[in-house]
Order: structure tokens, then C-alpha cells, then sequence
């Protein structure tokens, strides 16, 4: 067990077999070794934070990162937490996102549309 400080309080975390990713209210990602607890990198992600630090986060097998950072829209983030690219053509709220390996990653994407319907999107990654 290692304890590892934060200036922040941290709000998510998600893991993957190599590393474990935590935001925090400040709009910041720190992502960390999950052997050593080592910090690899950190991001600030207020340019793009459209829901006050709340992101919901995915983290694949592979490094890259899936954010819900708005009602309406994913940025997917590279191994380097470097942004590249925006989806929003989702015409519902984003409430949740969740990601599945098995014989191929899925990300499955919780909504709620306008008729107040609940939904499920999945997408093979």
C-alpha cells in the first residue's frame, strides 16, 4: 500500500492494467503507474471543462482516455493526455460512460433524451 498526497481533492479515478488516472476539482488529470504509484503526467483540462470539474472518465487497455466534459460531448485523449478529438453528435445528456474489454472494447455511453427516455449507446473501440 503507498499513499499518494494530492493538493486537490480527488473526484474520479479510472484504471487500466498499466496505469490508474485520477481528476480532480481543479480540472486536472494526474495519471500514475499502477506498479509504483509514480505520477507520469498531469494535464490541466479547464479549456475544455463545460461541467465544473465533474468528469466522468474512461481509460482504455491501450492509454487513451474518453471524457464526458460536457452535457452533450466526449474528447478522447491520447497516452500523453493530449486532445484529439471532440464527439458530439450524441442528441441526448450525457449521464454516465463505462468501457468493456472482452474480445473487442466497447464503450457504452448512459443518456437521457429529450422525451426524458433513458438510453444506451455502445461503441466498438
Amino acid at each position: 500500500m503507498q499513499r499518494i498526497p494530492f493538493k486537490e481533492e480527488p473526484f474520479s479515478i479510472c484504471i487500466n492494467r498499466d496505469s490508474f488516472l485520477i481528476s480532480d476539482f481543479q480540472s486536472s488529470f494526474h495519471l500514475f503507474d499502477i506498479e509504483t504509484c509514480a505520477l507520469k503526467k498531469s494535464k490541466n483540462l479547464k479549456p475544455i471543462d463545460q461541467i465544473g470539474s465533474m468528469f466522468a472518465t474512461v481509460i482504455t487497455d491501450d492509454g487513451l482516455v474518453i471524457v464526458k466534459n460536457s452535457e452533450n460531448q466526449l474528447t478522447l485523449l491520447d497516452s500523453e493526455l493530449e486532445q484529439r478529438a471532440f464527439f458530439n453528435e450524441i442528441q441526448a445528456k450525457i449521464l454516465s460512460i463505462s468501457f468493456i474489454q472482452n474480445s473487442r472494447q466497447m464503450l457504452i455511453i448512459g443518456c437521457v433524451n429529450s422525451s426524458q427516455q433513458n438510453k444506451l449507446y455502445n461503441y466498438v473501440v
